[in-house]
């Protein structure tokens, strides 16, 4: 689904494809209101600090990013078979 031909696994999903860059944006800014260190993590790490986080909010903003990135993604989809 990557526009960039790059397999679309989970941690490329949540930390770099140029699909979701824009709910990306906004999550990361929210993350770094939690953790101002954030960005300067490899993106391996991110994904391994995100979802080993115990972190209600980080949580919340977490499944509210994969959610709407996944219903994007399911519209794409659609458009495709179209």
């Amino acid at each position: 689904m990557c526009l960039s031909g790059e397999v679309e696994d989970e941690i490329h999903f949540v930390t770099s494809c140029k699909r979701y860059e824009n709910k990306r944006q906004a999550f990361d800014n929210t993350i770094l209101s939690l953790n101002k260190h954030f960005g300067n993590h490899s993106k391996k790490d991110k994904f391994i600090w995100l979802f080993s986080n115990e972190n209600k909010d980080v949580l919340l903003n977490l499944a509210t990013f994969v959610y709407e990135g996944y219903q994007l993604r399911g519209s794409v989809i659609k458009e495709c078979q179209a």
